[in-house]
């Protein structure tokens, strides 16, 4: 979704800063005039810490002995293809962890790969208590657009004056069945789309009602669900600056104090030409400015 800014940091670390100052409109004055002298705010500055992720593989000799390449008969596996493909499963393992640590944020709290060590709690950590939402959906009589209403307008004074193009709804499996068959929903969507509604997946694509986009998010790995099921996370797309994404420099000698990348890979021989030891690492942390926005919905009687 592009929700994330991205940028390198030359530390361990990243500072938060909490501002709880006053906006103020700019009065016009005569040109040559003196401006207006900016309000001072209370400023609250957090360390937080940029978890390390290295992962590593190598490739030996029994790689590629007698090993035949993908596609042809006669020709035998290079060592080259070999450590190509075993950094491209590495840097996809380096994507999947970005996601999760990323949808994490979307949640209000970072969640190590474990499931359960939580890295960075931006409620706590900002003393935010998050807005809930109880949907109803097992109640065919539950005004479901004006709750809808409820977690904009919520959303929106949580934003003040900073802007946004749409709010976002991202739900779990067993709260996107709920929702999307709920009477209300599907009697709006079956006269806006002449029925389409009913005859089509709406998993395949997001899709709009009062005025939030929603989605059914599929991640998962293994046993362990992205966003649970009985959940729905709502946040703002379109804010400038709203999320963030950081990446510290390597664990290495040439990278301290150097704006940090995505992911670094460096590969070097085993003693005695025993093979080739691949090394990669990442090292973000991805955080929200503003975690007030950060709204959870759910239904207690589905």
């Amino acid at each position: 979704m592009g929700l994330f800014a991205e940028r390198g940091i030359r530390t361990t670390s990243v500072l938060l800063e909490e501002k709880q100052g006053t906006l103020q409109l700019i009065v016009s004055k005569e040109r040559g005039a003196p401006g207006d002298v900016r309000k001072p705010s209370k400023r609250r500055l957090k360390s937080i810490v940029v978890p390390h992720f290295p992962l590593d593989d190598h490739v030996s000799p029994g790689d590629v002995q007698n090993v035949r390449e993908f596609g042809t008969e006669d020709a035998f596996r290079s060592v080259v293809s070999e450590v190509n493909d075993k950094l491209s499963d590495l840097r996809q393992a380096h994507a999947l962890q970005l996601e999760w640590l990323r949808v994490g944020c979307l949640k209000g709290k970072v969640i190590d790969g474990d499931g359960n060590t939580v890295l960075l709690d931006l409620f706590s950590e900002f003393g935010v208590t998050q807005k809930e939402f109880d949907f109803i959906l097992g109640t065919a009589t539950t005004k479901v657009k004006t709750i809808c209403t409820r977690v904009k307008t919520y959303i929106e004074e949580q934003l003040g004056a900073m802007p946004h193009s749409y709010i976002h709804a991202m739900c779990g499996k067993s709260f996107f069945e709920a929702f999307v068959q709920h009477a209300l929903v599907e009697k709006a969507f079956d006269r806006f789309q002449n029925g389409a509604f009913l005859r089509s997946d709406q998993r395949q694509a997001p899709f709009e009602f009062a005025g939030i986009v929603w989605e059914q998010y599929v991640g998962k790995v293994g046993d362990q669900e992205f966003i649970p099921p009985g959940d729905c996370r709502f946040f703002p797309v379109g804010t400038p600056g709203l999320f963030q994404t950081v990446f510290a420099p390597a664990n290495m000698m040439s990278q301290a104090n150097r704006p940090g990348l995505a992911v670094y890979a460096s590969q070097e021989p085993l003693p005695h030409d025993q093979g080739l030891s691949l090394h990669t690492e990442s090292n973000p942390m991805s955080y929200c400015t503003r975690p007030a926005v950060l709204v959870r919905g759910y239904t207690s009687n589905y």
